[in-house]
């Protein structure tokens, strides 16, 4: 999991708890951004990921996994011919 969040920049661990998630009492890992006023919440069920919930202060959003699978089509990694980079 380390490397996966070293992904997030500057997340730094916050401790561990339980609480509802989709309807269960699931097990979750907390972290939040050094620099900014959001926590982000991991949820695992039977140690699977299950999903995240992010906290922030316009709000909560939970994000729940439905599936995981390996199985990606290339195609989804195509950028189109027409695709423009935004610039500030």
């Amino acid at each position: 999991m380390e490397n996966v969040l070293n992904n997030f920049g500057s997340l730094i661990f916050s401790k561990t708890g339980t609480d509802i998630y989709n309807g269960d009492n699931l097990y979750y890992e907390e972290y939040f951004w050094h620099k900014e006023k959001r926590k982000l919440q991991m949820f695992f069920d039977d140690g699977a990921l299950a999903g995240f919930r992010n906290i922030a202060s316009m709000g909560t959003v939970d994000m729940i996994i439905t599936g995981i699978d390996q199985a990606v089509p290339d195609d989804v990694f195509i950028i189109p011919a027409d695709f423009k980079l935004y610039e500030e």
